[in-house]
């Protein structure tokens, strides 16, 4: 085949192009690649720098020699002998020294490659991995790790103390904050080389998420999302993020709950449901189910969420989750009174008592149930007592959100009962925290018309109604 006129004066202009390039490059070594051995050296040279502290990471700047040396260091680390002891700290030296580097520009995501090899090599090192302290850390279990009896590892402590309140968190939310809040400024203020590989990291998060969690739960909506915001940072600098930050995803879901903004939880509970079944996260995955039930329910889907409380009292895992099951079966309580079934709604809150007798919040999440209950039957006075007691059980929790909720509820029943003063007093009792921790956005009407009838010794029904709506929407 003949070449075109265009086709050989262009060979003719690249054989130009060669000749030239080989002629200056005659004298010149021309690497193609690294020598397989200079990395080697460079290798071992840079890890017995790592390891005798004699170079900074902030000083170095990552180029594709120091990445290719930083491989073969990796590498070296995998094949090397010694104690489980000694290869694990030789591993979390390496991983804090990588994990400093200023690695501006990661398309491929090495750096979280690199850091994930040395922490599955330090982990290995003593017969676990890093799945496996994943599952330790989901599960609340603080792994053994080698130890003074005279002079316990600190971290080891930190750890214990965090799973502990983890375990309360539904108890003593109050405690719990402060503690969090307490341990994560004192983690933050730690040297970078705090614990094993990204334990700082984990900590940090897990802290902040457990502030994050029992602040919602107290009503301090802001202050949960700032904290939410918080441990979502911290997590994702850890090596295996992907179970701990669907757990922050779906503390935002919650939070998004209490602000009334079902349409966008039910937009974004699938892609975090699918995550937990892919994760196999069982417990969470139940959470996710439970959480669909209320948003259904809160937004006028009745029938939706029986169907979705019908098919979750049938899960198996449910059993192993005491505190899950009586929400549930507190909830279907709910449903089946709101639907005129008081029979049936006995027998399931009767069914959540003894889950719910240990778990104070459930207790007084079911104490509160039964008040509503009792005047779907029209109860009054039965009601308010229960009512009563919801709120001394909120009380005791801090909760002062859902004191002030049940408070306006208890006004209205008061009312229906022709005792006027009594409401007016639980009114004036509610009416601060509603406007400190802003339940209801500024300049409330209702708010205004029942601060002005309660001075006027003369409730305004119509107001309360409001007001309860609202909170109900909201609480």
């Amino acid at each position: 085949m003949k070449m075109s006129n265009a086709n050989a004066q262009d060979s003719i202009v690249l054989r130009g192009h060669i000749e030239n390039w080989l002629a200056r490059t005659r004298d010149v070594e021309i690497l193609i690649g690294c020598d397989e051995e200079r990395v080697a050296v460079k290798a071992r040279e840079l890890r017995d720098a790592i390891l005798k502290g004699g170079i900074a990471p902030e000083t170095l700047t990552v180029d594709e020699d120091l990445k290719e040396a930083l491989s073969a260091l990796v590498f070296l680390l995998a094949k090397a002998g010694g104690t489980g002891g000694e290869k694990l700290a030789q591993a979390n030296a390496i991983y804090q020294f990588i994990y400093r580097l200023s690695w501006t520009a990661d398309p491929l995501d090495e750096k979280r490659d690199l850091l994930l090899e040395c922490a599955d090599i330090g982990w290995g090192a003593i017969g676990l991995s890093v799945a496996d302290v994943t599952r330790q850390r989901l599960a609340g279990d603080v792994r053994e790790v080698p130890q003074s009896k005279t002079d316990p590892d600190p971290v080891w402590m930190l750890l214990s103390v965090v799973s502990r309140l983890k375990t309360h968190r539904e108890v003593s939310p109050t405690t719990v904050r402060k503690a969090a809040e307490a341990l994560y400024c004192r983690v933050i203020s730690s040297s970078r080389s705090f614990g094993l590989f990204d334990d700082r990291e984990y900590c940090l998060g897990e802290t902040a998420l457990l502030a994050g969690h029992t602040s919602r739960l107290l009503g301090r909506r802001d202050e949960s999302e700032l904290w939410l915001d918080r441990a979502d940072a911290c997590f994702r600098h850890i090596v295996n993020a992907t179970p701990l930050l669907a757990n922050v995803s779906y503390a935002r879901l919650a939070l998004c709950y209490d602000r009334g903004q079902y349409d966008r939880i039910l937009e974004h509970l699938p892609s975090l449901t699918w995550s937990y079944e892919k994760l196999g996260m069982r417990s969470e995955l139940l959470k996710c189910r439970f959480l669909e039930a209320l948003t259904l329910k809160a937004a006028g889907r009745g029938a939706d969420a029986r169907i979705c409380l019908d098919k979750l009292s049938l899960e198996a895992d449910l059993g192993q989750e005491p505190v899950l099951a009586a929400r549930v079966l507190v909830t279907f309580g709910e449903e089946l009174s709101a639907e005129g079934n008081h029979r049936q709604a006995l027998a399931s809150f009767r069914r959540a008592l003894p889950l719910a007798s240990e778990q104070p919040i459930s207790t007084a999440y079911l104490k509160c149930a039964i008040g509503e209950s009792l005047r779907n039957q029209g109860l009054l006075q039965d009601s308010v007592q229960a009512y009563g007691e919801a709120i001394r059980a909120y009380s005791a929790l801090e909760m002062q959100s859902w004191v002030s909720y049940i408070r306006v509820i208890v006004s209205e029943v008061l009312i229906a009962l022709n005792r006027n003063r009594e409401a007016e007093s639980e009114i004036l009792a509610a009416l601060p925290t509603i406007e400190e921790q802003r339940m209801v956005p500024e300049g409330f009407a209702a708010v205004a018309l029942l601060k002005e009838s309660v001075r006027r010794r003369k409730t305004d029904p119509n107001a309360l109604r409001e007001l309860r709506e609202h909170l109900k929407a909201n609480k």
